[in-house]
This record gives structure tokens, C-alpha cells and sequence, in this order.
């Protein structure tokens, strides 16, 4: 819609949001996306596997925010056998997730070595020329 107030072409508006131009027409003309007409979740269809272990593994990330989930939940599985299965996981790692946001604990930002390439220094080719095996029978 932003990308429309400024143009005011719909084609050019389609393209770079990346949908077909009746769909951008039908948005920009006050449709509601499936989001907005889906009614918000508010209840709970499960009980959470981890509210009597919580306050340790917030314990455990005041001591050091940058633990690995998989970790916690590895502990927490030696601490507290048969009591969590491998498919909860995953709620750990949105559980801690939010933690973090809340708290406002960054994660580290990854390392990389940058790749410098000099023009001229190295030569690949993808191809080659028969003629220089010379494998004779």
C-alpha cells in the first residue's frame, strides 16, 4: 500500500510486492488478508510441559543468557527422566526465544572471514579440452 500512495500504479505496485496484479487491485480496493480476517487464538490446547522446571532454566540463562537450547532441554531431560519427550524441543526453543526478547538478550553476532578475491590472481575453469589426455587402447 505504501509502495501505491507513492506511484500510484498498481502494476508497478504488484511487482514489487510480488503478487499478481488482480490481487494487488483486490487489497488496495479495502480487502482483508486471510490474517486479518482469521480471529485471534486465545486459548491453550495443551498444558505447558515446562512450568514446574521454568524458574531453573531462567535461572540458568541469568547465569549465561547465550545458552544453546538444546542444551537446557538435554539437562533438563538428565535431571528429569521419562518427564519430556524429544518433541518438545522445540517449545523450549520458543519459550527461551521470548525470554530473551523480553529481557532484551541480543544473541552474538556470527563470525564470518570475509573472502577477498583479486582480479587476475586465480583462474577456474569449467571446461576442458580432450585433446591434452591422449589416452590411447
Amino acid at each position: 500500500m505504501k509502495h501505491y500512495n507513492i506511484t500510484g500504479k498498481i502494476s508497478t505496485t504488484a511487482v514489487k510486492v510480488g503478487v499478481d496484479i488482480k490481487t494487488a487491485r483486490k487489497y488496495i480496493g479495502g480487502a482483508k488478508s486471510p490474517i486479518e480476517l482469521k480471529p485471534p487464538r486465545d486459548w491453550v490446547t495443551r498444558s505447558n510441559p515446562f512450568d514446574g522446571v521454568w524458574h531453573k532454566v531462567q535461572s540458568w540463562l541469568e547465569v549465561d543468557p547465550q545458552l544453546q537450547s538444546t542444551s537446557i532441554f538435554e539437562q533438563l531431560s538428565r535431571e528429569f527422566p521419562g518427564r519430556f519427550e524429544s518433541g518438545q524441543l522445540r517449545s523450549l526453543q520458543r519459550k527461551i526465544k521470548r525470554w530473551r526478547i523480553d529481557n532484551g538478550v541480543m544473541p552474538a553476532k556470527p563470525i564470518y572471514f570475509e573472502q577477498i578475491h583479486l582480479p587476475g590472481r586465480l583462474l577456474e575453469l569449467d571446461w576442458f579440452s580432450p585433446k591434452s589426455f591422449e589416452v590411447s587402447i
